[in-house]
């Protein structure tokens, strides 16, 4: 009886893990909110490749933010929501290239990129003592970003050069960790 009963729990658990993976990765999302348990895969790249490019995938994504406001004892409360998210539908990867498991390596270091700057912004919004001046430090905080993703790109020559590459994932893997605190 007592096997039974832990045969029954074990299969509670491990239904409820894939249920919760498959939420993870439901094939009917359209965004992907940055998540350290939750990594892209090709299924996620549902754009078209451009006819004419010599690259064999692309990753959109957007660090961004949400602003909502409330009235509370006559003061009105502000917050900021800062997100990374990936955009499956301008995503894309070229038909014969799935297979390539480093190709998708490199297009989740992209991803993983976006949030080392998404960490950033909020590091820099919640470490300011005076009013912040919000547009000023998206615009500077979204250039150093763009710039960091064109250099990862001609460094690692698009995931080509492997030593590269291995170099990038260990950097971004450092960042995320040393803005830990400021994850979402």
């Amino acid at each position: 009886m007592k096997y039974f009963i832990l045969i029954f729990l074990v299969m509670i658990s491990l239904q409820s893990s894939v249920s919760q993976d498959m939420e993870l990765y439901s094939n009917e999302q359209n965004e992907v909110e940055w998540d350290k348990e939750r990594k892209l895969i090709w299924e996620d790249f549902k754009g078209t490749p451009p006819s004419i490019s010599e690259t064999n995938a692309a990753a959109s994504t957007r660090c961004g933010f949400d602003v909502s406001a409330e009235s509370n004892d006559n003061k009105e409360l502000i917050a900021v929501t800062i997100k990374n998210i990936f955009y499956c539908d301008k995503s894309w990867v070229r038909p014969d290239k799935r297979n390539r498991l480093d190709l998708l390596e490199h297009e989740q270091a992209h991803f993983d990129l976006c949030e080392v700057y998404a960490r950033r912004l909020r590091r820099r919004v919640l470490d300011s003592n005076q009013k912040l001046d919000i547009d000023k430090a998206i615009y500077e905080v979204f250039d150093a970003f763009k710039q960091r993703q064109k250099l990862y790109d001609k460094e690692t020559n698009h995931s080509r050069n492997k030593e590269k590459q291995v170099e990038w994932l260990i950097t971004i893997a450092d960042e995320l960790l040393e803005l830990s605190s400021f994850k979402k």
